[in-house]
């Protein structure tokens, strides 16, 4: 991508759970996403590929002709940073800097993002339920006391 201004330049990497997500239907168990035109993030294309491409042995191969190997071992490509370089007097060339891992290790830090927003997401919850009977309470007791609660 060309940038022609230096402030416009990308300058964090986007989160991992942006970019990918988990996904049953996937022989790696991870999916790409993307952003959809109304803002909230699609799973689309399958992510990774084999480390080690597997075939049928030459003298069963007929016999399992258009059946697969689904190998076990797939690796995915994470963005890790940016390559920016300067192509010219105010014009810049940035390219995303791709990492290769394997998918059992991006699937399980992706766990650990999902389990790390679920825990907040109930605190949340829990503390605004905290928050709500606490109201109900100084109001109870304001009625007890015959004073209004306002």
């Amino acid at each position: 991508m060309l940038y022609t201004k230096q402030k416009a330049l990308p300058t964090q990497v986007p989160a991992l759970h942006e970019s990918l997500c988990l996904a049953n239907d996937s022989p790696s168990g991870i999916r790409y996403r993307v952003s959809s035109s109304l803002g909230v993030h699609v799973p689309t294309c399958v992510a990774g590929l084999p480390t080690v491409v597997s075939s049928w042995p030459p003298d069963v191969a007929e016999m399992f002709r258009g059946q697969h190997l689904h190998p076990l071992d797939y690796e995915v490509s994470v963005q890790t940073g940016w390559d920016i370089q300067e192509i010219g007097e105010g014009l810049w060339d940035v390219n995303p800097l791709l990492e290769t891992f394997p998918a059992a290790e991006v699937r399980a830090a992706l766990k650990h993002l999902e389990l790390e927003r679920e825990i907040q997401l109930l605190t949340r919850i829990v503390e605004t339920d905290k928050e709500q009977v606490q109201k109900k309470d100084v109001k109870k007791v304001s009625r007890f006391n015959g004073r209004s609660a306002d």
